[in-house]
């Protein structure tokens, strides 16, 4: 069982492996079931999915991130038990 500290671990490295933007920060919620094994979370897909979504908001917003679309999830597991709340912030 992880828990939150080395679920924002895992997943804040593989975005700074990922996102090297210096113009925006990103706030990380995690929700996990217990029982979902961190081992089994594709930290490389996420990244991925994460990157592609900062890239398309920061090109398509010239000012301010607009809210609803400053924040996106992504949710895994079989039976949703992994939800990752992403927040986006122009620096």
């Amino acid at each position: 069982m992880a828990s939150e500290t080395e679920w924002q671990d895992m997943l804040r490295e593989a975005l700074d492996q990922r996102i090297t933007r210096g113009d925006m920060e990103l706030g990380i919620r995690v929700e996990a079931d217990p029982s979902y094994p961190i081992e089994d979370f594709d930290a490389n897909e996420f990244a991925d999915w994460a990157a592609d979504w900062v890239d398309f908001t920061m090109a398509s917003t010239a000012g301010p991130v607009m809210p609803g679309t400053s924040e996106t999830e992504w949710v895994t597991g079989d039976n949703e038990e992994v939800r990752v709340g992403l927040l986006l912030q122009k620096r």
